[in-house]
């Protein structure tokens, strides 16, 4: 059976009601046209929700961001995005609304068929070889099992005797030695080389970049040309640009105390006599020292010379 579905603008849906029960999930097939009945070839987003009866408040949502039509066919899976209630299957009737490109609900709804919800409630029923998701599991009403996944249910039973020492396992294979950093050095180039302990080299790359843009030239700045301390302890400053700066307060601190007085230093030596050996002069300390000036005569100077002759006396 074929149901036509007309979109509010310029679309007409077409669902086929022969969906596709895999696991969890819910596969429908279906083609849109536009107002000339022509197949449509685009992308639109889709939202698709179940009713239970004629109730108005969807007990499931599912939106597609993007679905893709091509020849005016599409597929979509239902349940991938949003799972189905568990009890979707229990209801005396099931209705499909559909929503194309943010329009609103298409009318009428689709009424899913009594097979289908049948084979829903037996899937729901029989869970064997499949995942399931629970809040919670009990047993005979006594929960086992709670949201956490944590056994609250009777611990008896839950753990037998130990079993055997299992043999030891194989010994692991021995991996390569590591290498470390031994040595890290920039060269001429601005290139970080490094040195690691198998003597190898590694070039990581340039580290220095270029040079930045020569900033513009400052103000010439002052010196001080004369520095005067008053009578009262005022500092004045004389910069060269003939600015007087002013220091605040007392430049000239208070007058320290005076010093201990210092140790008595080592008793003084003199000389008390004096002897001519050979040249060598020797001095005779008071403490009993001696001490070698050492040769205090001098080389022989040259003959003088020859004198003027006397004057002739009288007759």
């Amino acid at each position: 059976m074929k149901t036509n579905i007309y979109f509010p603008l310029f679309l007409i849906l077409s669902l086929l009601s022969e969906p596709v029960w895999g696991q969890d999930t819910l596969t429908y097939q279906g083609t849109i046209t536009n107002a000339a009945r022509q197949p449509v070839s685009a992308s639109y987003p889709m939202v698709f929700k179940l009713y239970a009866g004629d109730d108005d408040e969807a007990i499931w949502t599912e939106r597609n961001e993007s679905i893709d039509i091509i020849d005016g066919v599409f597929s979509v899976e239902l349940g991938s995005l949003t799972p189905f209630p568990s009890n979707l299957g229990f209801d005396r009737s099931l209705y499909l609304g559909i929503a194309v490109n943010d329009g609103p609900e298409m009318s009428p709804r689709l009424k899913v068929s009594s097979a289908l919800r049948a084979r829903w409630a037996a899937h729901a029923q029989d869970v064997s070889d499949e995942d399931i998701n629970p809040n919670s599991v009990s047993i005979n009403g006594d929960e086992v099992i709670d949201e956490l996944g944590h056994w609250v249910g009777d611990p008896s039973g839950l753990r037998g005797e130990n079993g055997l020492q299992g043999e030891p396992g194989a010994q692991g294979e021995r991996r390569l030695d590591g290498v470390s950093v031994e040595e890290a050095l920039v060269n001429m180039s601005g290139e970080l080389v490094l040195t690691l302990s198998d003597r190898r080299q590694l070039n990581v790359g340039l580290v220095i970049g270029n040079d930045g843009a020569t900033g513009s030239q400052g103000n010439d700045g002052a010196t001080i040309v004369d520095v005067d301390i008053d009578e009262v302890g005022t500092l004045t400053v004389v910069l060269s640009d003939g600015r007087l700066l002013l220091a605040t307060g007392n430049a000239r601190g208070p007058q320290g105390e005076r010093g201990e007085r210092g140790e008595r230093g080592t008793e003084g030596v003199s000389i008390i006599s004096s002897d001519l050996i050979e040249d060598t002069l020797i001095l005779i300390l008071s403490d009993g020292s001696e001490i070698n000036v050492g040769n205090i005569k001098g080389a022989q100077g040259e003959p003088g010379a020859q004198g003027e002759p006397g004057a002739q006396g009288e007759p």
